[in-house]
């Protein structure tokens, strides 16, 4: 390249260089220009704003922004005069209005309370405060008097109208397979101390128009389908019936009980959000119950031993469910919340759930006959005739099915003037039962009519014996009359009172009891209270008193009777039994 070019070159680049750093000098000038008016304009403003309000201020309702003091002050006494406020339900319609003087509305010259709200105003933070908004509300401004306020609104259309509609709590609801949530309800029902508070509250804030259904004016659900207390409350419940609860009714008859049922023992509580079993809801189930499976004091059918099928009068035997108690199992089991599968719990039992509960072990008595039998597991392990009470003395033995209370031995059997020691005592119907009578030898026919019991069933010792070793506590008594069965004829049994003391004879092995029998002056007792009720206590014989002197007030003893001896007088209905 030759001199000449390299000059032009340089020359060039000099003259570029130039006029670029003309146009750096330009644009710096007008970047300082421009930085120096915003910089008087952000003095300027903060001057400005340190004397008014910024933009988007309100004051007791009242729009300040631009505003001095003084003149928010006059701003808001202007609104205040004359004030008068619309109320609008939730159609948008009217329905009331309010003016200052009906609700003792006022303004306050205070320009010092609005001093204060300026002086929280940040003057050195343009132009951010431009954007923000600010509310300013106190009671030394506006005022209202809540007495006025409370007497208006008890005057108010919106207060007095009728059909209202409440509003309701969300809550849940058993659908006929689980529970689910109602949605709550929004009512337009006002309660009158709330409308008063929020009016108090609005008032001050001087508005032109109230919506009582955005604002907030009707009652409130407080709970909505999507609080987390319905959530759980809904769960909870779904869990409560969804337990398995299954009564197994001796192994025979189940009785399930339905999700529907379960959910009928649940209310939830005040509260709304917890729930409980009703004890009324408890209680009516077990009834329920009670009604289709109890068979207790129920009239039995029995196919007797002679062919004919009778009728026994329902009296103490059965299935009978035990209903405080089962209701406190039952409450205890639903709250614990683990299900259940067992039986009711019973104030008394019965052999059997089928067609009769009396199953096949049972005594069978038919007092027309003067006969008695007796079925274990379906088997006649004994029959035999027997005596019992004396209708004609008003001592007839009664008629029923009835459990045998308890049985013992050696008891001495006392009433109105007798004292009757037996071997075995197998009562079933109050102070009436089975035992022996030794002091008879002829059993059966019609005996009883004339020589009766005072209504206990007289056995033979050898029968007495073999009943007791078979029967059991709460087994069934099936006593009845069947006509066309009488019998004419009588049985003997011998009487060897020697037997019957026997240890061998009448003591069971299991038994510790000591044999008692009969003494000397027992047997002068026996037979002298006979003579005087005019012949024996029930049978042909009577216990010869023999040459022994003694007197007649003598006490039998007693020591060596088990616990549940019959020691007390025996006597039902005023009369006693033997």
């Amino acid at each position: 390249m030759s001199n000449t070019d390299n000059k032009s070159e340089q020359m060039d680049t000099e003259k570029a260089i130039g006029k670029s750093s003309k146009t750096g000098l330009k644009i710096g000038i007008g970047v300082g220009t421009a930085a120096a008016v915003l910089a008087v304009a952000y003095v300027g403003a903060s001057v400005y704003f340190n004397t008014h309000f910024y933009p988007k201020t309100t004051i007791n309702g009242i729009a300040a922004g631009g505003s001095t003091v003084s003149e928010v002050n006059d701003l808001i006494q202007e609104t205040a005069d004359g004030y008068k406020v619309s109320i609008y339900d939730e159609n948008g319609t009217v329905v009331d209005e309010i003016s200052a003087d009906e609700v003792g509305l006022a303004s306050n010259d205070n320009e010092a309370v609005i001093q204060d709200f300026l002086d929280t105003q940040n003057k050195f933070r343009l132009p951010h405060q431009f954007f923000t908004q600010y509310i300013y509300e106190s009671d030394e401004l506006v005022s209202v008097d809540e007495t006025a306020v409370k007497k208006t609104v008890s005057s108010l259309n919106c207060v007095k109208k009728s059909g209202s509609v409440e509003s309701e709590n969300a809550t849940c609801a058993f659908n006929g397979e689980e529970f689910e949530i109602v949605p709550e309800v929004v009512g337009n029902n006002i309660e009158k101390n709330d409308l008063t508070d929020k009016l108090c509250d609005m008032l001050v804030n001087l508005p032109s128009e109230i919506h009582l259904d955005t604002d907030g004016c009707y009652v409130q659900p407080e709970y909505t389908s999507d609080s987390q207390e319905i959530i759980d409350l809904c769960d909870e419940l779904n869990e409560a019936v969804n337990v398995s609860i299954v009564y197994d009714l001796n192994g025979e008859v189940k009785e399930t009980v339905s999700k529907e049922t379960i959910a009928g023992f649940i209310t939830i509580g005040d509260d709304g959000i917890s729930f409980s079993y009703n004890d009324y809801a408890l209680f009516d189930f077990i009834d329920e119950m009670a009604e289709k499976y109890d068979t207790y004091g129920k009239d039995k059918t029995l196919v007797t031993s002679y062919g004919d099928t009778v009728t026994v009068k329902g009296k103490s035997y059965g299935w009978q469910i035990d209903k405080e108690n089962e209701f406190y199992q039952l409450k205890a089991d639903l709250e614990a919340g683990n299900g259940l599968d067992r039986d009711f719990v019973y104030s008394s039992t019965a052999n059997s759930r089928g067609e009769n509960d009396y199953g096949n072990t049972y005594v069978e008595i038919n007092l027309t006959a003067q006969h008695l039998f007796m079925y274990v597991d379906g088997k006649l392990i004994v029959e035999t005739d027997f005596v019992s009470g004396n209708p004609n003395k008003g001592n007839a033995t009664p008629v029923g099915a009835c459990q045998v209370t308890y049985t013992t031995r050696n008891a001495t059997l006392r009433g109105q003037g007798y004292a009757s020691f037996v071997n075995y005592w197998m009562p079933f119907n109050g102070n009436v039962g089975l035992h022996d009578a030794t002091w008879r030898n002829k059993f059966g026919g019609t005996i009883y009519k004339s020589n009766g019991s005072h209504g206990c069933v007289n056995l033979p010792l050898s029968v007495a014996k073999t009943i007791y070793e078979n029967l059991n506590k709460g087994d069934c008594i099936l006593v009845y009359s069947l006509d066309g069965t009488e019998e004419l004829a009588t049985t003997t049994e011998e009487v060897d009172n020697t037997a019957a003391t026997n240890q061998e004879d009448t003591q069971p092995a299991e038994d510790t009891t000591q044999q008692t029998q009969p003494t000397a002056e027992e047997q002068y007792y026996y037979w002298l209270m006979e003579q005087m009720a005019g012949g024996s206590t029930g049978g042909d014989t009577t216990v010869d008193p023999g040459s022994t002197d003694v007197t007649p007030n003598v006490t039998p003893d007693t020591t060596n009777v088990t616990t549940d001896v019959v020691t007390d007088p025996v006597v039902i209905d005023g009369l006693p039994q033997e």
